[in-house]
């Protein structure tokens, strides 16, 4: 059985809601949790994560809010925690401070997709999170060449983040056909899982991952469960409970 991986955007739809929905996560099995710190311009995020970012930032979440979530969860759960996000949090933040900051809320890593690997090594992103015992994830496409996928498998730790398709994230009903080949050819240069993502939506695209996909990693349609505003926060949070013990059933 693959193991799964949840995503929220911390602050949406409020510190009070999201806080339940990662308890009703962690409760029904997820394995994994993806705390997103909202940004004004998450590029690699489509439309229904655009808005929860934005809901986010409008409720006056500030980073400092996200850290104390992230400290509640992590005491919650000993399930590996890690905040997903944007270059420009750390930046304005402070490398050492972030990863320092990162750690003593028990985060495990960073899952920073605008970040290239030669980026996080020359700005010393990695040398910092190897400093706090951070796992820096790398998010890969299928479309990396052989020798930057050799030189970024040296450095993996934990799993290695594979879109399952080029662009953004969201709702979508096709896998890409060539997602078999690609995942093999991130096995060769690895033996660390696989964690696939991007457009994730049902058990049946979970169903239809190949093998070589260790963990399944649902965002946009768990959030868009979130914020809707047909139910009451009750019922969303049962169709989430649901969902998630379909997938893991």
């Amino acid at each position: 059985m693959k193991k799964l991986m949840t995503h929220v955007v911390a602050g949406c739809p409020g510190m009070q809601m999201c806080e339940k929905v990662l308890h009703t996560m962690l409760d029904t099995g997820s394995d994994f949790i993806e705390i997103q710190l909202p940004f004004t311009d998450p590029v690699a995020d489509g439309e229904v994560m655009m808005k929860a970012n934005q809901i986010a930032l409008d409720n006056g979440t500030r980073i400092a809010d996200c850290f104390d979530l992230a400290e509640r969860i992590t005491k919650y759960t000993d399930k590996p925690v890690y905040f997903m996000g944007y270059f420009n949090t750390i930046y304005k933040i402070g490398i050492a401070e972030f990863c320092k900051k990162s750690k003593a809320v028990g985060i495990k890593g960073l899952i920073f997709p605008d970040v290239t690997f030669d980026e996080a090594l020359s700005e010393g992103l990695i040398d910092e999170c190897k400093k706090n015992n951070l796992t820096f994830i790398n998010v890969v496409s299928e479309n990396i060449s052989d020798e930057r996928l050799n030189k970024l498998a040296k450095y993996a730790s934990d799993f290695v983040y594979c879109t399952s398709r080029l662009g953004i994230t969201g709702l979508h009903s096709e896998q890409s056909e060539q997602i078999v080949d690609y995942l093999r050819r991130i096995k060769k240069a690895t033996n660390l899982p696989l964690a696939v993502g991007f457009g994730l939506s049902s058990k049946a695209d979970i169903d239809l991952l190949p093998d070589e996909a260790d963990i399944a990693v649902v965002g946009s349609h768990l959030m868009k469960m979130a914020l809707d505003e047909s139910r009451t926060e009750d019922e969303r949070l049962a169709s989430i409970r649901d969902f998630i013990k379909k997938v893991k059933s």
